[in-house]
């Protein structure tokens, strides 16, 4: 409640421990940038945590936990200092274990360094740190540049369609004395003088909307232009170029008509500006086609991602996350847990599926290894109900010591039966069938499950199996529980299956970004779809009164004016489906349980292309049916 906190201090001890762990505040910094890899609250020094860990954790050289950052100079030659940083490493460990020697290390990759700037986009097995995917920037720019290319379509198509009209006032320009180059520097110039305008709408629209943007996607995008006067150069020169792409060939287009011919009346109008507008319809409807299915995919991808077998049952479980001062009670806490009636059974382990990042270094037959560590008690394996295919499940009996493994794990062991056999000093009782212990999207890694004594207690987990049916407020007897053995902590839950769908965030935005897309270009394409049906009704009002007159149905006005629309979608969508096709593929082969793209993704976007060109074009249509024939007739 105050940001006075500074001399104030920390109590980490544990309620029945001796030993003080007091921390002292001694300064409070800047809130980490958003678009930061690095995200933390508190910082401390990391060799005074051994009173929390052990006092043995920092010289541990099995725990593979932690990650280590180097400063190095500019001019440092990395080869030459991973040379001797390995060195290093190995003389300190070889003081430190007398039983090893050099000869342990022979073919092994003593240390990794990786570039700072790597982390990011390059190394997701690296959890430590914020994550970011390449595909998904380059996939936002190309969406975006589409759209603006479906804009200057619908510039570049209005534009052509009205030039007819404004022939004679290039005419009269021409008679007057208007170079070619004048002409064009003045249709130029209004172009450019549209984008600008649009260009500050943009802004001022992207200013209301982006609360609603950010809070469906990770990170935090803001503006704050005059902040930063780089970006607003670029939006600027942007738009310079935007608008002369957008003006450059009505420009052209217009500039180019014979004077005599305008006035005298002998101008028609052009095939290949007609074929060009069909063209240009055709790639309109294309990118949106492309959207449409991409975007159905993604949500089809997130629902089979979110309700896919994991591997172990993740209904009616909640975890509470267990603090330092519940740590030397917990097992009567979960004692206490059990005894109620709506309880069906309670585990305690480090790390829940989704949230398991430990991993450990052992030797198995002399050979070193390491593996994702899941320290648990003896009732986790039957409250997931996962299977075990070899072995047995843990048991009292194992207090000393024990691992079941997955069998990416078993695989890796390359022997015939691993049930038996020793990883350091403990054996493996078993063999469980490989699950989900990380986000689905991943393959299944090599997991060892250890329970008994000597593992880690912090940061701990009590998992409850629910009985079906049970109601929420029931969780509140859980919580009086809680209180009695942890008041000064608030009671904290969450529903096992709900946090694994948080696992899927990235995906579900993902989604509604494209969703988003997906509006705004189809409105994009429905706003020059409505201007050129406008135009084409233009152009037909004669040709529909005598067609009035001669007894023509609504439906056939309908008909006359959607027919060419009508063919140009269906091209689009021919076209569109092998090149979305390759385009969802490719998204797809980023996870490593995926769907099979389905026809009718295709079928339902080109559907939805029919009725919404459908929709706009009868706006049109119907307005020019009920005009008066006689008016038809006498239009000019």
């Amino acid at each position: 409640g105050t940001t006075d906190a500074v001399g104030k201090t920390l109590d980490l001890s544990r309620t029945n421990s001796t030993e003080k762990n007091i921390y002292l505040v001694s300064g409070i910094m800047e809130d980490v940038p958003d678009n930061s890899s690095v995200r933390f609250e508190a910082v401390t020094n990391f060799f005074s945590l051994g009173n929390l860990f052990g006092n043995d954790f920092e010289d541990d050289f099995s725990e593979w936990s932690y990650t280590s950052l180097l400063m190095l100079n500019r001019n440092t030659n990395l080869k030459n200092f991973k040379e001797v940083f390995d060195k290093r490493l190995i003389s300190f460990f070889l003081e430190n274990n007398k039983d090893a020697t050099e000869d342990d290390f022979a073919d092994e990759e003593i240390s990794e360094l990786i570039p700072f700037s790597s982390l990011y986009f390059d190394r997701p097995d690296i959890e430590v740190f914020r994550q970011g995917s390449k595909n998904f920037i380059y996939i936002y720019l190309s969406i975006g540049l589409f759209i603006l290319l479906i804009a200057a379509v619908n510039y570049i198509n209005l534009s052509t369609a009205i030039s007819f009209e404004r022939n004679k006032e290039t005419g009269v320009r021409m008679v007057f004395g208007a170079q070619k180059n004048q002409l064009i520097l003045k249709f130029l110039l209004e172009s450019i003088i549209i984008t600008f305008i649009a260009f500050v709408l943009a802004c001022i629209i992207a200013e209301i909307v982006l609360p609603t943007v950010n809070s469906r996607m990770p990170g935090n995008i803001s503006l704050h232009l005059l902040k930063n006067p780089g970006i607003l150069i670029v939006f600027i020169f942007g738009s310079l170029v935007f608008g002369i792409i957008n003006g450059l060939f009505p420009a052209m287009y217009l500039s180019r008509v014979d004077a005599a011919k305008i006035l005298k009346g002998e101008l028609t109008k052009g095939k290949r500006a007609e074929k060009l507008r069909s063209g240009l319809i055709i790639f309109q409807f294309l990118i949106s086609a492309i959207l449409i299915s991409f975007t159905i995919t993604v949500f089809m991808q997130l629902s089979f991602l979110t309700n896919m077998d994991m591997g172990f049952e993740k209904e009616n479980i909640i975890r509470i996350p267990l603090n330092l001062n519940i740590q030397d009670k917990k097992k009567l806490l979960k004692a206490e847990v059990l005894n109620l009636p709506f309880v069906e059974k309670a585990s305690i382990v480090r790390g829940v599926p989704g949230q398991i990042g430990m991993s450990w270094g052992r030797t198995f037959n002399d050979d070193d290894i390491h593996f994702t560590a899941m320290p648990v008690d003896e009732d986790l394996i039957s409250l997931l109900k996962m299977v075990i295919i070899k072995g047995r499940n843990f048991n009292k009996g194992d207090l000393q010591g024990a691992y079941i493994i997955n069998e990416t794990l078993a695989k890796r062991l390359d022997t015939e039966n691993p049930v038996g056999e020793k990883i350091g000093e403990a054996p493996i009782v078993g063999v469980v069938k490989n699950f989900n212990f990380r986000s689905a999207r991943f393959h299944i890694g090599s997991l060892a499950m250890f329970f008994g004594k000597g593992f880690s207690d912090y940061r701990n987990y009590l998992l409850i199996k629910l009985k079906p049916g049970t109601s929420p407020e029931r969780i509140d007897e859980i919580n009086v529980i809680w209180d009695s053995f942890s008041s000064d902590f608030p009671f904290d839950y969450a529903y096992l299956d709900k946090s694994l769908e948080k696992m899927y965030e990235d995906e579900k935005q993902f989604g509604d970004l494209f969703t988003l897309f997906s509006i705004l270009s189809l409105f994009i394409v429905c706003i020059g779809l409505f201007g050129l049906s406008a135009y084409l009704v233009k152009q037909k009002t004669k040709e529909i009164g005598i067609r009035k007159v001669l007894g023509a149905f609504n439906n056939s006005i309908l008909v006359l004016l959607s027919k060419k629309f009508l063919f140009l979608v269906i091209i689009a969508n021919i076209i569109s489906i092998p090149i979305a096709w390759y385009m969802i593929d490719v998204w797809l082969t980023n996870f490593a349980n995926r769907i099979t793209i389905p026809y009718y993704v295709f079928i339902i976007s080109f559907v939805l292309s029919i009725i919404i060109t459908v929709i706009t074009v009868s706006w049109q249509a119907i307005h020019a049916a009920r005009m008066n024939p006689v008016d038809a007739i006498k239009y000019e």
